[in-house]
């Protein structure tokens, strides 16, 4: 029961990592810089391509994630149901 109650623990705490990580990387690719402090234009596009780069690899961790099962099963249930 307790080996359950922790393997549970740790798929929440890995799949809301992972979504908090996203939320994180999406507002630094949608927000803008500062007007006080204009920053160069290498610094803004490395922020910019370095958060999507990051998106992309939070998408794909999640799919390998996902196809292995390591999502809890009301997320699992949930992505299941979309599919139809």
């Amino acid at each position: 029961m307790k080996k359950q109650l922790l393997k549970t623990i740790a798929k929440n705490i890995l799949f809301y990592g992972i979504v908090c990580a996203g939320v994180i990387l999406f507002m630094l690719v949608a927000g803008e810089e500062n007007p006080e402090e204009p920053m160069t234009l290498a610094q803004f596009a490395s922020i910019k391509f370095g958060s999507l780069a990051g998106l992309f690899l939070l998408v794909k961790v999640g799919k390998v994630l996902y196809n292995a099962g390591y999502f809890p099963e009301h997320v699992m249930k949930e992505f299941e149901e979309e599919e139809i």
